[in-house]
């Protein structure tokens, strides 16, 4: 069987410079930690973060490092924030070379203006030059498995399919997702905004474990 590509090789391959924003972090991937945030400068936001993890104090912190550090001197510079992910974009100061949107975008609602909202408040802290990565479902590949759904089929395999589908379309009540991502939607959310084009679809690429998709974008002008 062919093996997949990961997020993080492709990351990895394409990203730009040393600061990186990594936004809806969560439980931190390791293979992220171990690759990606290398002799970097890496700001982690997520709400669900406890006060043990970070407080307001690492935000101040971070805004020092980030201004101060020099590139040569630049060891491993790791933030966990916890903060509203939009009052975040909108406070902070510093611009990132490189943006993650980790499983958060199919989190904010279309019809209520928050996907929008997201790219362009992201868009306002991607350094000149730099590259956004959006990892998301792809909902069109879903729908294929969905249509394709076999309830008489292996046990294993069919409890494993419900999951997945219920998950990546509607995930928990306390945390439901409120857009669908295929590489046309995406390219209605993300180059409607104006300002931001793609560069690259991957349309199925290992991410924790699960199948996603993962999409490359720029400022326009940027080239």
């Amino acid at each position: 069987m062919e093996q997949k590509e990961t997020a993080v090789d492709i990351i990895c391959e394409k990203k730009t410079g040393w600061t990186i924003l990594n936004l809806g972090a969560g439980k931190i991937n390791p293979d992220f930690m171990n690759r990606i945030a290398e002799k970097s400068f890496v700001v982690n936001v997520d709400q669900s973060y406890t006060s043990e993890r970070s407080t307001a104090s690492d935000i101040v912190s971070a805004e020092y490092d980030h201004e101060k550090r020099e590139h040569e001197d630049q060891l491993r510079d790791v933030h966990n924030i916890s903060a509203d992910i939009f009052e975040f974009l909108g406070t902070y100061k510093h611009k990132f070379e490189t943006i993650i949107m980790s499983r958060i975008a199919e989190h904010m609602f279309y019809d209520a203006g928050e996907v929008g909202q997201l790219l362009s408040m992201s868009r306002n802290l991607l350094a000149k030059g730099g590259q956004m990565f959006i990892i998301v479902p792809n909902h069109a590949r879903l729908a294929k498995k969905l249509l394709n759904y076999d309830p008489d089929g292996i046990a294993t395999e069919v409890n494993h399919d419900l999951l997945l589908l219920n998950t990546e379309f509607c995930n928990t009540r306390c945390d439901p997702h409120g857009s669908i991502w295929t590489t046309l939607t995406a390219k209605s959310y993300i180059e409607n905004e104006g300002n931001l084009k793609i560069t690259a679809y991957h349309q199925d690429v290992k991410w924790d474990g699960r199948e996603y998709m993962l999409i490359v974008v720029k400022k326009r002008g940027d080239d």
